[in-house]
């Protein structure tokens, strides 16, 4: 296979090209990818500390302090080659970082302008901490399953972006709800078809391609997640995040 092809068979993902400041790759663009994915990756560290028995402005206080300590030092240039997926980068090196005790050092970085989540939006987050703990579960297992979450929540965000104008935004809204089809139907289909004033087979078929819209925006997201991954590597790490919602 020629380095051409090879290229072409491993298209970049954004953590692709975060990787690539190890080669001296475009800052710019890996510096975007970077926060954009620590964006994602921000509530489940957070959580991550609050269950290792951080309080809550520890907790946000050792979050951002991370966040500021991946995006502006050399950290990424260091990391090991064969570091293949930003959730578990993020989750080792936020570790090493609790461990190595910077909790003095980051308190003073409270409300930093990298990537930052204001503690009155974390009550979501709180629960799953609370439920984790009752179930006596792991730091890591909940650390999955708020990954899982943030991607899920993070693609459901793309798909609501493209239905932005006034009449896609109603349908969409109504239909949230029912884009997993596990769930079942929260409202009869028959109920939102009136509600929406259009027919049932529309709301069937909208519904259908809304969904299969989810899936392609779910599993590129997945996919960006990955240095250079194989249609496997995405597989299996979609299996990992209905395993890690699963043990809840």
């Amino acid at each position: 296979m020629t380095e051409e092809n090879f290229n072409a068979s491993f298209p970049e993902t954004r953590w692709t090209v975060v990787l690539a400041l190890r080669q001296g790759g475009d800052t710019t663009l890996a510096y975007r990818a970077l926060e954009e994915l620590c964006g994602i990756y921000w509530q489940p560290l957070y959580g991550y500390a609050r269950r290792l028995g951080n309080g809550p402005e520890d907790a946000e206080d050792l979050t951002q302090g991370f966040m500021e300590h991946v995006v502006k030092t050399e950290m990424l240039a260091t990391a090991d080659e064969s570091v293949g997926k930003m959730r578990s980068f993020l989750r080792k090196s936020f570790s090493n970082y609790i461990r190595n005790n910077h909790r003095a050092a980051v308190a003073k970085m409270r409300g930093g302008d990298v990537i930052s989540v204001r503690l009155e939006t974390l009550g979501p987050v709180e629960l799953e901490v609370e439920n984790n703990a009752i179930d006596n579960a792991s730091p890591d297992a909940l650390y999955d399953r708020l990954c899982a979450l943030a991607l899920i929540e993070a693609s459901l965000s793309q798909l609501e972006a493209e239905h932005n104008t006034k009449a896609k935004a109603e349908v969409f809204a109504a239909l949230k709800p029912h884009l997993d089809p596990k769930d079942g139907d929260v409202v009869p289909q028959e109920m939102l078809a009136a509600a929406l004033g259009i027919s049932l087979p529309n709301v069937r078929t909208t519904l259908f391609r809304m969904r299969q819209r989810f899936r392609e925006l779910l599993r590129s997201l997945v996919r960006d997640t990955l240095d250079r991954p194989t249609e496997a590597d995405i597989n299996e790490e979609l299996k990992s995040m209905r395993e890690a919602l699963r043990r809840s």
